[in-house]
């Protein structure tokens, strides 16, 4: 959190885009209904379709802004 309360991720578009959609789709097993999946658009299209498409996500909230795409 920065200390305006905003967050403050920190990441580089590449690190985002090598990101494979069986990784990220793992890191979400333990996801519970409710639990929020947000994406700043910088994840390749391959792993946001995945990360879209996949169980268990079907049941999370999703919030998909585009603020990082392209930077």
């Amino acid at each position: 959190m920065a200390e305006a309360g905003e967050n403050a991720v920190i990441t580089t578009r590449e690190a985002a885009d090598a990101l494979p959609p069986e990784v990220a789709d793992e890191a979400l097993l333990g996801a519970e209904p409710g639990d929020l999946l947000a994406m700043q658009g910088n994840l390749s299209a391959e792993t946001t379709e995945a990360l879209l498409r996949d169980q268990p996500l079907t049941r999370l909230a999703v919030e998909l802004g585009t603020a990082g795409a392209g930077s």
